[in-house]
């Protein structure tokens, strides 16, 4: 046994060399894949969609 949830090597290396996006915010679609967005106002859009129970 070791630490719960310790993170694996890939993990740690895409941390200290995150890829390059114009995306700053996400939100969970419900289904286990995410909604990316590039300003807060279209994120907002997005969360409101989601928490309604819409789907992509």
């Amino acid at each position: 046994p070791g630490p719960i949830a310790n993170p694996g090597e890939s993990s740690l290396r895409a941390a200290l060399r995150p890829e390059r996006t114009d995306f700053l915010y996400f939100v969970s679609r419900n289904d286990g894949t995410h909604e990316f967005s590039r300003d807060y106002g279209t994120h907002a859009r997005a969360v409101a969609h989601f928490q309604a129970g819409g789907r992509r």
